[in-house]
C-alpha cells in the first residue's frame, strides 16, 4: 500500500477472515511505502486497511498460500 499526507495519522490494520485484528503499523511522517513480511502469516485471505485520522480510506487484500 502506497499513501503520500504527511501531516496525517496514519495506520494499517491487518485482520484474518473472521475480522480480528493481527497486525497494526503505525506510519511515520514521510514513510510512503511499507513492506509486509508474509512469513509471519498462516495461509489464509487477509484484509490490509489504511486508515487516516481513524477514518478507513483504502482497503486491500492479502491472499497468502504457502
Amino acid at each position: 500500500l502506497a499513501y503520500s499526507e504527511s501531516n496525517i495519522k496514519s495506520v494499517i490494520k491487518i485482520y484474518d477472515i473472521s475480522g480480528r485484528i493481527v497486525n497494526e503499523f503505525v506510519l511515520n511522517a514521510g514513510d510512503n511505502i511499507i513492506s509486509i513480511d508474509n512469513s509471519a502469516y498462516s495461509e489464509g485471505i487477509y484484509q490490509i486497511v489504511l486508515f487516516e485520522n481513524g477514518v478507513a480510506v483504502e482497503n486491500s487484500k492479502m491472499v497468502i498460500v504457502k
